[in-house]
């Protein structure tokens, strides 16, 4: 008589999964124990001694290796923490944008206020007969050449006589 070995997880699948059952790697924190699934059973391990407090991620942890977000430090798992975005920029992110993103409370970094780049710091243009320069990320009028009886010259980026 021949054996038939079927796999757990077809067993698991075909018969759907009781409270008890789990998957290689779970973690769940219930007070200061955790459990912990291993090979597709839960393991139970109270957490003290090096690895004193449970973290819902990666089991029982040291106190210091987790992170704490909104402690005014980037620890391992943040991209920040408050103020700290550790000199991150729109630009970061595309550069195409400009800003600064901010932190969230999840110490998350959000890019949402970012806006596109308009200009290049110190850029000329005109602009129907204005001369403008660019400067925070925008263009800013610096000279009305046409008020001025003086046009606009698209090469040299200033007001010139008439031709």
């Amino acid at each position: 008589m021949k054996k038939i070995i079927i796999p757990a997880v077809f067993v698991t699948m075909l018969l759907g999964c009781s409270e008890d059952e789990c998957r290689d790697g779970d973690h769940v924190c219930e007070g200061n124990t955790s459990k912990t699934c291993m090979y597709g059973e839960w393991r139970i391990i109270e957490c003290k001694g090096n690895a004193p407090v449970c973290d819902s991620k990666r089991g029982c942890q040291k106190a210091d290796s987790i992170a704490q977000c909104g402690n005014g430090a980037v620890e391992i798992g943040e991209e920040c923490d408050g103020d700290l975005i550790q000199g991150k920029t729109c630009r970061d992110m595309n550069a195409a944008l400009h800003g600064t993103p901010v932190c969230t409370s999840e110490c998350k970094l959000d890019y949402s206020g970012c806006t596109l780049v308009n200009c290049t710091a110190g850029d000329k243009r005109c602009s129907e007969g204005i001369l403008q320069m660019c400067s925070e990320n925008d263009w800013v009028d610096v000279q009305n050449c046409v008020d001025s009886g003086l046009v606009c010259d698209e090469v040299r980026k200033t007001c010139e006589k008439g031709q």
